[in-house]
């Protein structure tokens, strides 16, 4: 099982808004969709970062939305 942070948004989401986040322990990714969407079925997933840090989640995907390289 690997750590993974899943960022979502729900319904009425502003682009510019900072998303949601789900902490949870996965085999793999279609696992951590499962898991997300057992948890809150209406939600968005609109990334899945390994690791536990959600701060280095929402950089990961900021960075990646902006594309801004590291």
């Amino acid at each position: 099982m690997k750590d993974y942070v899943v960022l979502y948004t729900i319904h009425g989401y502003n682009s510019h808004d900072i998303p949601f986040a789900f902490v949870c322990e996965a085999e793999d990714l279609v696992h951590v969709e499962e898991q997300m969407l057992n948890y809150y079925e209406d939600a968005e997933i609109v990334w899945i970062y390994q690791g536990t840090d959600i701060d280095q989640a929402l950089d990961s995907y900021w960075d990646h939305e902006y594309g801004v390289a590291e």
